[in-house]
């Protein structure tokens, strides 16, 4: 969603899945006991053994290990994201559309989908997303779908794929 704010002339279309839309929101910046896919819920020495090894303080990473995995789930569970995203507006979609009302206008069509029960990016962000954007354009091309599964997303996706190939074909 980010590239596609930044680069509306170029980009048509988004496919959003499981995205992180409010990034101020709770989930992500408050401390508390949160389950997070499978993963255990990681103490704050993850994050603090991290940067002290960091020569500089934050920086960018390359490589994804099992430290780095441990630490991007960390971050988020010990409510620490905005530590390390910081404040700049430009970093926060649903800060886009207040700061920049227009830019509601040019949103590309956008497809987002979620499972249910996703407990790494909530849902309910989104809705609180889609609700920014209909409240600036309510002509948005927007298109929204929680299946409670992966099997009932892989059939939603195979469905709707099956419909735009009969529609090509004509």
């Amino acid at each position: 969603m980010q590239l596609a704010l930044s680069h509306r002339e170029a980009i048509k279309a988004v496919i959003a899945s499981y995205p992180m839309l409010d990034l101020r929101a709770a989930h992500y910046n408050v401390d508390y006991l949160k389950q997070m896919g499978a993963y255990p819920q990681f103490s704050h020495k993850v994050i603090n053994s991290h940067l002290a090894t960091l020569p500089d303080g934050l920086s960018p990473s390359a490589g994804i290990s099992s430290s780095r995995l441990e630490l991007m789930i960390a971050i988020p569970q010990r409510g620490r994201l905005l530590e390390f995203l910081g404040g700049q507006k430009d970093f926060f979609p649903i800060e886009r559309f207040e700061n920049s009302p227009d830019l509601a206008l040019e949103v590309p069509r956008t497809w987002i989908y979620y499972g249910s029960d996703d407990t790494e990016a909530p849902v309910y962000e989104t809705r609180t997303f889609m609700r920014r954007l209909l409240e600036r354009d309510p002509q948005a091309e927007l298109r929204y779908c929680t299946p409670s599964s992966k099997v009932q997303i892989t059939a939603y996706l195979v469905r709707l794929l099956c419909k735009r190939l009969v529609n090509i074909s004509k």
